[in-house]
């Protein structure tokens, strides 16, 4: 690890700084989202600390240390909106969980900017700082120490493109996956590129140089997705949000799709296994598992995974349109 090292030490980008002191107790983030006017009050609100299906993962057991590693949207006891980024261990041989480690200061209210936590072959632990659109950057920190949460130290990530080296320090809704062959590989999204919610996929070996980010689709307003991962193999569902005058956007998603990969983002296949071009830009295309939208249904994905025999499995919420 001395080459990262060296480029952690050397970097010029300008880094967040990490507190790295413990915190007293759990206290997660509170949040609401989109204001109803109605007896609803919100469209969701609440305790948010492990928001939202589509950060993931939150959680990973390491059975090399029989310990569960997981981070949290925190916040400071008597202040509820303020987030924070902790990270905390479940033993399982002793059965206790360990005090949470303060990160950093994320500088919102928005659980949206919620931690995802991945840990690579060495051990050592990486927690991804999301961001909600374009406005905040994204963070990368990785333990000092293999195992340990005590201290992490900031990763100055870079997409390695053919004009030079880009930042990589804006990602939301970022799913991650390590396989010891191909390192980190991640569906994000990034917004206004040019969807309103544009979905990408990218991956790197020492979490530090990333390949140039592959836009997966960005259909009319854009997309939610959920992956699922398997070795090599990385597969995604996503919905897309319309265009139109009033059944627009993200409340009115609908439709799903399937694409994956086997060769870390070389060439992708549909549910059938049929090769597919990207980005996706049309509605219909070969990627279309099912046409919910004539069937007058949104659809709200929240899990996804592959089940034994390499067969894909989705839960996901239905709804009519009203």
């Amino acid at each position: 690890m001395c080459s990262l090292g060296m480029l952690l030490a050397n970097s010029a980008v300008a880094e967040k700084e990490r507190i790295n002191k413990p915190a007293h107790g759990f206290h997660g983030i509170w949040y609401m989202n989109q204001p109803t006017q109605t007896e609803y009050v919100y469209k969701y609100s609440g305790g948010l600390g492990t928001y939202c299906a589509k950060h993931r993962p939150l959680a990973v057991y390491a059975p090399q240390v029989n310990k569960t590693f997981f981070v949290y949207g925190g916040a400071p006891a008597g202040n509820p909106r303020k987030l924070l980024h902790l990270i905390a261990s479940y033993d399982h041989k002793t059965g206790l969980v360990s005090r949470p480690t303060l990160i950093l200061d994320k500088e919102t209210d928005d659980a949206h900017d919620n931690p995802v936590l991945s840990i690579d072959a060495e051990g050592y632990l990486w927690v991804f700082s999301t961001s909600h659109g374009i406005s905040r950057p994204s963070y990368i920190s990785r333990s000092e120490q293999p195992w340990s949460i005590d201290k992490f130290i900031p990763v100055h990530a870079y997409f390695d493109t053919p004009e030079g080296k880009r930042p990589f320090d804006n990602f939301s809704y970022f799913q991650v996956d390590y396989s010891p062959e191909l390192g980190f590989q991640v569906f994000y999204t990034h917004y206004h590129d040019p969807a309103v919610r544009t979905l990408f996929y990218t991956r790197s070996r020492d979490g530090v140089r990333w390949i140039p980010p592959i836009r997966v689709a960005a259909i009319d307003e854009g997309h939610y997705h959920v992956s699922c991962f398997q070795g090599n193999r990385a597969g995604v569902f996503f919905n897309y949000h319309p265009f139109g005058k009033k059944e627009r956007g993200l409340n009115w998603r609908t439709n799903l799709y399937y694409l994956e990969t086997r060769d870390g983002g070389t060439s992708w296949t549909d549910v059938d296994g049929q090769p597919v071009e990207l980005p996706l830009t049309t509605v219909g295309n070969s990627a279309l598992v099912h046409d919910f939208a004539a069937d007058g249904r949104l659809v709200y994905l929240k899990d996804a995974g592959f089940a034994p025999g390499a067969r894909r499995f989705l839960p996901r919420l239905r709804r009519a349109e009203s």
